[in-house]
């Protein structure tokens, strides 16, 4: 089988990184129930950047397109993929920008139904009022506030290979940031109080994080946003 030649390969991988120019989106992570959901929502108020819903599917959705990549480039020159020099990291990227384009174009749609939420339970208009258009040149950058994805950062840079990561750290136990008694529904397990969320979820999450910088570097897993800087410097 004809490989593909080295310039063609060049030109290739020129292409990918225009697209993966306009495809940084970025990731609020952490403890569950710490903070997160407000701190995606406060940085959607710029004017470039566009606060969506908790995903909670991508990670495992990193995790499938891993297992198809395997079973299409398994047998050599006799997979699809191995045959056509597709690499994973192509694959990943190409799932990626379909993933966030989709959801970009689709933004108008939340906002209406963001504008008539508002309506309905007669919130104060300030707070979901509609964002400004990005400035000439740029498109809008999908902020995702799911915890969850704390376990998942690998799995996210592979789709995303642009994105940036923003660990969040919560307040120290019994400053009443943490609502233990609503840990059951995003984390699975009945936690008693706030000293026993923390050591058991809290951990995990967190220490996650601190792994994916110390892999990743501070300019993708970008420094922990603590709860008391925010407070003492809004």
């Amino acid at each position: 089988m004809r490989r593909r030649q080295p310039g063609s390969q060049r030109s290739r991988i020129k292409e990918l990184e225009m697209q993966n120019s306009i495809n940084k989106p970025i990731f609020v992570v952490g403890s569950p129930r710490s903070g997160t959901s407000i701190l995606t929502w406060c940085l959607g108020h710029h004017p470039n950047l566009f606060p969506v819903p908790e995903s909670n599917w991508l990670g495992d959705f990193a995790v499938n397109v891993a297992i198809a990549y395997q079973i299409g480039a398994a047998r050599g020159d006799y997979s699809i993929l191995s045959a056509m020099d597709i690499r994973d990291d192509e694959l990943f990227a190409a799932f990626g920008r379909s993933i966030n384009d989709l959801i970009l174009c689709h933004r108008k749609d939340l906002e209406t139904k963001r504008e008539t939420r508002t309506i309905e339970l007669k919130i104060e208009p300030r707070w979901l009022r509609k964002l400004p258009a990005p400035p000439q040149g740029l498109r809008h950058v999908g902020v995702d506030g799911t915890p969850e994805y704390s376990l998942h950062i690998c799995g996210l840079r592979k789709l995303f290979p642009q994105a940036r990561v923003r660990p969040f750290v919560p307040r120290r136990p019994g400053s009443g940031a943490l609502d233990a008694s609503t840990f059951h529904r995003v984390a699975g397990l009945q936690a008693a109080n706030e000293e026993d969320a923390i050591p058991r979820i809290g951990c995990d999450t967190v220490s996650a994080c601190l792994l994916a910088e110390r892999a990743y570097g501070p300019n993708v897993v970008q420094s922990n946003v603590r709860y008391a800087d925010c407070t003492n410097d809004p």
